[in-house]
């Protein structure tokens, strides 16, 4: 199920794609998403040297300076918290390459990957 509302770390609205069965988010999916927004600057720490390395495929001085600056958070995968390993994401828009999306893969709370995609 696709949702939009406000994120609170952001400021902003975001979409959150929601796989949840007819009835809506579970109450581990809520928690989820709680312990995301509490937690989102140590998953910004995470991502932005994996992020910083993808750039660099292409501008090998490229270096975040300002991660909220530069990014803006446009989407989040809820995953089903009933299947191991969660396997999430986040997607974000960029001040460094207005016609891409940069998505963040997720194995619980590590990052696994990075799609920049246009």
């Amino acid at each position: 199920m696709k949702e939009q509302g406000f994120f609170e770390p952001t400021q902003s609205d975001t979409d959150y794609l929601i796989q949840a069965d007819i009835e809506g988010p579970t109450e581990e999916q809520r928690q989820f998403y709680l312990d995301l927004q509490a937690n989102f600057e140590q998953y910004i720490e995470k991502i932005t040297p994996l992020i910083e390395d993808e750039f660099q495929n292409w501008r090998e001085d490229f270096k975040i300076t300002h991660f909220t600056k530069e990014f803006s958070l446009v989407c989040i995968t809820i995953p089903r918290q009933d299947i191991h390993p969660l396997i999430w994401d986040m997607a974000f828009t960029t001040i460094h390459d207005l016609d891409h999306h940069v998505t963040i893969d997720f194995i619980g709370n590590e990052p696994n990957g990075v799609l920049i995609d246009g």
